[in-house]
């Protein structure tokens, strides 16, 4: 009789095993992007935060670690974000989809949040940062409403390794900048606003058009973030690499200030340090880092 109950007990618990391995597995991929953001609730809002930062958030860069953690790939900005995906009618919305919104200029995309069922969103908002909210509240959310974009697992993501530990001279004195360089995928990214400033540009900055513009002597430039569009005088100058905005700062590839200003760039691998020249110096003691 014991061991007739002990075998029910253990069979019993198989299936109770089977049963939940089986609803695990079969969680829908919406629902577990809602579980990723839901651990994120609290965290602050900063504009331009990294991409691979989780110290704090801004709209998109919430959404693309979100998807980017179940291995879907998404852009970096609200607006390319917007250009991804199926679009997706109001009453069709499911947990997971992107919605979209035009919080300052009618009619141009600035926000983005996650559907997460019964009319709310996630979403990383500058007045509380990572929170729920009603997605189609008439106070606010509502009347901003552009529309929804229903992500496939179209590429996988790729969560490349940063190194916080570059170091910056300009005419071999030291650089301190709240934003340090960093090194990824062997590239070397610098604080734009900081070096040119150091370099004697001045530095604007066109929020409409997420535009950089730098000024020096005879030489303009504009630059616009996270894309390849860059002029000098009005001649395209090609990047290897998108400028992109890093915990508030504009971060431009280390190439970039030779090609536009003129400035010569020895890099010392031992120390990890940035040698930016613009004296004259003997040249084959210099290498540029492309």
């Amino acid at each position: 009789m014991h061991k007739t109950s002990l075998l029910l007990l253990c069979t019993l618990m198989l299936l109770s095993f089977s049963v939940n391995v089986e609803a695990s597995s079969n969680t829908s991929m919406g629902d577990q992007l809602v579980q990723t953001a839901q651990k994120y609730l609290g965290k602050p809002y900063l504009y331009g935060s990294s991409e691979y930062s989780t110290a704090s958030f801004d709209c998109s860069s919430f959404t693309k670690r979100v998807f980017g953690e179940k291995g879907i790939w998404l852009p970096r900005t609200t607006s390319d974000q917007f250009g991804h995906g199926t679009p997706i009618h109001k009453d069709q919305l499911k947990q997971g989809d992107l919605l979209f919104y035009a919080t300052g200029s009618p009619g141009r995309v600035s926000h983005v949040g996650i559907y997460v069922g019964n009319g709310k969103m996630i979403n990383a908002a500058s007045s509380n940062g990572v929170s729920y909210a009603d997605a189609f509240s008439p106070y606010y959310w509502g009347p901003r409403y552009l529309g929804a974009r229903r992500i496939s697992e179209e590429k996988p993501a790729v969560i490349a390794p940063v190194i916080y530990n570059a170091n910056v001279t300009i005419d071999g004195i030291e650089q301190l900048y709240s934003q340090k360089p960093i090194i990824r995928n062997g590239t070397t990214l610098i604080p734009l606003k900081d070096i040119f400033i150091n370099l004697g540009a001045e530095v604007n900055w066109d929020s409409e058009t997420r535009t950089v513009i730098g000024t020096k002597d005879d030489i303009a430039i504009t630059l616009q973030i996270d894309t390849n569009a860059v002029t000098k005088n009005g001649i395209p100058v090609k990047l290897d690499q998108p400028a992109e905005i890093i915990n508030g700062k504009t971060m431009i590839p280390l190439k970039f200030v030779s090609e536009t200003l003129g400035a010569k760039i020895k890099w010392e691998q031992e120390t990890r340090t940035v040698h930016i020249l613009t004296v004259s110096i003997n040249s084959e003691l210099l290498t540029e880092e492309t």
